[in-house]
């Protein structure tokens, strides 16, 4: 008698328990009208662009916080807690303000990348033969220099195709070509300086370039590295590596491969890829 009524009362707390769960679905259905599933799309797919632009910057730490927030504030909204949902959107305002204050310098990179960068990229004209022919001899100073004094360095240089998806894998800059900023890099051996240098038509486009979107290692400056060789290959760019073992350097465009080279000779090399495009 007694196993009849212990499982009468677990048979019956099943039924329910599926009563409760049927009735959360009813109502969650009546809540999931077209508006509120338009509302959960738009949602996603700003997160989804959300964590696509800051995902190479510090700012990918707080994705995890603000999918909670969105979760809570959705959950919320469908059981009718209003005071829980404006408590929650109160809370997320000030975390987004707090966030923006800690990550100044990364949101203020993500501004300049998507409304200010890419009009300067635009704007950048092609050098004539004899701005290309000064740009050919400054370019071979900064990089005797770098090799004269044993540094690590990586200048990839624009001769035909678009560098803007290499630049974008690094810190923007978009200043004039100068020997100063240049050695003030990689000199410093900062955080910057593990990184190439993108440089378009004598503009320096971006630095400290890893030139993968997902990585956040150290670029090694070798004609070794794959990725070196599929960027010169697949981008016709113009890339120079000095290290600090000897006092040559090395040379990639496209398919051709210059090493040890003197930086003697890196004038002329450069004149002859420059005036023949």
């Amino acid at each position: 008698m007694n196993a009849q009524l212990i499982e009468h009362y677990f048979v019956s707390g099943y039924h329910l328990f599926l009563e409760q769960i049927k009735l959360y679905v009813d109502y969650l259905a009546l809540q999931l009208s077209l508006p509120v599933a338009i509302e959960l799309v738009v949602l996603m797919a700003i997160l989804a662009w959300l964590g696509f632009t800051i995902k190479n910057t510090a700012l990918v730490r707080i994705v995890p916080k603000l999918i909670l927030f969105a979760v809570l504030l959705l959950v919320s909204n469908f059981l009718g807690f209003l005071a829980v949902f404006y408590l929650l959107f109160v809370l997320l305002v000030i975390f987004l303000i707090a966030s923006i204050n800690i990550y100044q310098q990364d949101v203020k990179q993500i501004v300049e990348d998507l409304f200010i960068s890419r009009r300067v990229w635009h704007k950048i004209q092609p050098l004539d033969q004899r701005e290309l022919s000064g740009f050919a001899k400054d370019l071979s100073h900064v990089v005797g220099a770098l090799v004269k004094s044993h540094t690590a360095s990586m200048l990839i240089i624009k001769t035909s195709k678009s560098l803007q998806r290499l630049a974008e894998t690094g810190l923007t800059m978009n200043a004039p070509f100068n020997k100063d900023l240049v050695l003030e890099v990689f000199l410093h051996r900062s955080r910057l300086s593990r990184g190439a240098m993108v440089i378009d038509n004598g503009m320096i486009l971006a630095i400290g370039a890893n030139l993968t979107p997902l990585s956040s290692k150290r670029l090694l400056f070798s004609l070794s590295n794959p990725t070196i060789k599929q960027v010169a290959s697949s981008f016709d760019a113009l890339v120079i590596i000095t290290n600090k073992e000897d006092n040559n350097l090395s040379l990639l465009h496209g398919e051709n491969v210059y090493s040890k080279l003197a930086p003697g000779s890196l004038d002329r090399v450069l004149k002859n890829i420059f005036l023949s495009k």
